[in-house]
């Protein structure tokens, strides 16, 4: 509080207010409660990125060294953003701690304006030690430690035509500081399609850089800006136009532009056809947004956690990646998303003790289903994950079958449903589990030899099985 005792005249320039260690995640100005949000829905990557660094302007204001250095010393507003003014408080930099300190990975976009040099003293700011220039001035600002991110988005939304100077200069650099983490490099494609990579004289100039960076092709991505649902068929479409450049694809902004049932349905679907497309070359997908301010609305009020100064809760689509998290086994098994349904059997996904894994669906799009299984050669202890969407107004009737020796011992299922089919229903701040799973142990519904569960879907609802089989000796 500040008080006078007689008329008088002064300033106040810059005022920080946060809670104490007991509120804040590992030290940092963050709040803890959003961190440990975003760990409940299994988030392992952040982008930060998008109009934060693209504006249309010369760029002087998204320079990344603007962002350096303590907080109260930083340039006071920032032109970024739907035509507002920001406080240069909370950027790039303190991102990277916030992920650091989670086990996130950061992908930090910047301007396609800085120069090769400027961004090949960034990946000497981040990872240079005291002994280098950038790695001092890094002390100095207070930050010893390393600033430990590997992925670089080099613009956003747009064709960067100084794409390949800029990754040569960053890999130059890397190299000098024998940097053991590879950098990815992402590329900003551009309209009309948000789904280009480079043109052919820059894929030809990309070659010719590989042969001082033999590994550095691969290390390319193509950042694909599209809603749900089309990510996929576009990377396959860019994999076959590049030929034999070993490009690969994300999918940085998936903007769904709501946070209601329907877009939990569409993440739902979109997260499943992630899962069966099968392309090593799919890097990754980040949802917008994590996270978002409850009552702001800025022309895409879309984020799947929201938060107030006491409080922060999953909306809809956020409790589709908490269920996939929790319920989430490391291999894979293969779907074809083409095979007719019932009364044809489905096909084969992959073995379980050597027999075969089938889920007969009636009236279902096989697009919608996806499962895995726990990564054991021994197959000890072993366990399978399926996830079903019923993005329908009628119920669906699932048996998922193991015609396997190996007795299934438990099965669970988590259902988030759509409440009287109001598919535009969220969660409040007054009652933030409205919308949430409802967990069910269904091991009384197994056949009569325990080896397939029957379960019934309600109508417009996604649900996150587990079925856990005896120890094999």
């Amino acid at each position: 509080m500040i008080s006078v005792q007689e008329a008088s005249d002064f300033n106040v320039d810059y005022v920080f207010m946060q809670p104490g260690e007991w509120g804040r995640y590992g030290g940092l100005p963050v709040l803890r409660s959003g961190v440990d949000l975003l760990m409940s829905m299994g988030i392992t990557i952040m982008r930060y990125g998008g109009t934060f660094c693209s504006d249309p302007d010369d760029g002087s204001w998204y320079q990344w060294q603007k962002w350096t250095g303590p907080r109260e010393f930083r340039n006071a507003t920032i032109r970024a953003g739907w035509n507002t003014d920001l406080i240069e408080g909370f950027g790039p930099f303190e991102f990277i701690d916030m992920c650091n300190a989670a086990a996130i990975e950061p992908v930090v976009t910047l301007t396609e304006t800085s120069s090769p040099a400027s961004l090949a003293a960034l990946v000497e700011y981040c990872w240079g030690d005291k002994h280098t220039p950038m790695g001092k001035k890094r002390h100095e600002d207070g930050h010893p430690g390393q600033y430990r991110v590997k992925i670089f988005e080099l613009g956003n939304e747009e064709y960067n035509a100084a794409f390949i100077e800029q990754v040569e200069a960053m890999e130059a650099k890397a190299q000098d500081l024998k940097l053991q983490e590879e950098i990815l490099y992402m590329f900003p494609s551009g309209p009309p399609t948000f789904s280009s990579f480079l043109n052919s004289t820059d894929l030809a100039r990309a070659a010719r850089l590989s042969r001082s960076f033999p590994t550095i092709l691969s290390r390319m991505a193509a950042d694909i800006h599209v809603s749900t649902g089309g990510a996929v068929p576009l990377a396959k479409q860019l994999f076959e136009l590049t030929g034999d450049f070993p490009v690969g694809a994300v999918n940085g902004e998936v903007n769904g532009g709501f946070h209601h049932m329907t877009r939990a349905m569409q993440e739902a679907s979109d997260m499943l056809s992630w899962f069966n497309a099968d392309l090593a070359n799919l890097y990754f997908r980040t949802t917008s947004f994590c996270s978002e301010r409850s009552g702001h609305y800025d022309g895409s009020d879309q984020g799947i956690a929201f938060f107030l100064p006491n409080q922060t809760w999953l909306q809809p689509p956020g409790w589709v990646h908490a269920m996939i998290s929790s319920t989430f086994e490391s291999k894979g098994l293969l779907w074809n998303d083409t095979t007719p349904i019932m009364p044809s059997p489905l096909p084969q996904l992959d073995s379980l003790s050597g027999e075969l894994l089938t889920v007969p669906i009636i009236g279902a799009d096989g697009a919608h289903f996806s499962a895995a299984k726990r990564g054991d050669k021994h197959n000890k202890g072993a366990a399978v994950s399926a996830w079903f969407l019923n993005d329908q107004a009628v119920h669906k009737h699932l048996t998922i079958s193991v015609n396997s020796t190996t007795k299934i011992v438990w099965a669970k299922v988590q259902e988030l449903a759509t409440p009287k089919y109001h598919t535009r229903s969220a969660n409040s701040p007054g009652r933030p589990l409205e919308l949430s799973p409802k967990a069910y142990n269904i091991t009384t519904r197994l056949g009569r030899n325990r080896n397939k569960v029957v379960h019934t879907v309600p109508p417009y609802s996604f649900a996150a099985f587990q079925i856990k089989f005896a120890n094999e000796e």
